[in-house]
């Protein structure tokens, strides 16, 4: 029965470790970009955003909860 769920559970993970991978690998030659970050309180709560230009466009995106961006971008000055 431990076998059973044991593999069950490492079927599980591989689903969704295997489109994250690829999510990642997708993103390697992307360009990177200057960007600003804003807190209206804990990044770690998911209340943070970066501000960055794109494509001759100014985007502002969300960071997802917990991202630990905190101490990747600087503050603005």
């Amino acid at each position: 029965m431990s076998l059973v769920l044991g593999l069950l559970l490492g079927a599980l993970s591989a689903l969704v470790m295997f489109p994250a991978a690829q999510h990642l690998r997708s993103l390697q030659d992307g360009e990177r970009a200057q960007a600003t970050r804003y807190a209206s309180g804990a990044c770690m709560a998911g209340q943070c955003e970066v501000e960055f230009e794109a494509g001759g466009r100014t985007v502002v995106a969300d960071l997802p909860v917990g991202s630990g961006a905190a101490g990747a971008l600087s503050a603005p000055a």
